[in-house]
């Protein structure tokens, strides 16, 4: 769980833009890096970004290689839970120093 506020922070903080792979990306990296997450949470999510999701938003198959990397990564992050992070707290901090503090290039 993350609100829109964070969700964009992290948009930021891995440098990614907003396409679908994008969304991806930022989506697989948060679920993998919280360690809340199970197998059931992944499976829950795919079919749902896959089938329920409104156009323009839907997921294609071709999304999901980036999904699964991305989760790959945020699991192997030094920092870990980053959907709980307040980024306000830490929005003078150069996204450079937040990048190699939690452990991503």
């Amino acid at each position: 769980m993350i609100d829109l506020h964070c969700h964009d922070c992290v948009h930021a903080l891995l440098g990614s833009g907003f396409t679908l792979h994008d969304e991806a990306f930022v989506v697989g990296f948060t679920m993998g890096n919280d360690l809340r997450t199970n197998h059931f949470h992944l499976a829950i999510f795919k079919i749902c970004s896959l089938l329920f999701y409104p156009e323009p938003y839907r997921f294609q198959r071709d999304h999901l290689p980036t999904f699964d990397s991305r989760l790959a990564q945020g699991r192997s992050a030094k920092v870990r839970n980053i959907n709980q992070l307040d980024f306000c707290a830490l929005e003078d901090q150069p996204l450079n120093t937040l990048r190699a503090w939690i452990g991503i290039s």
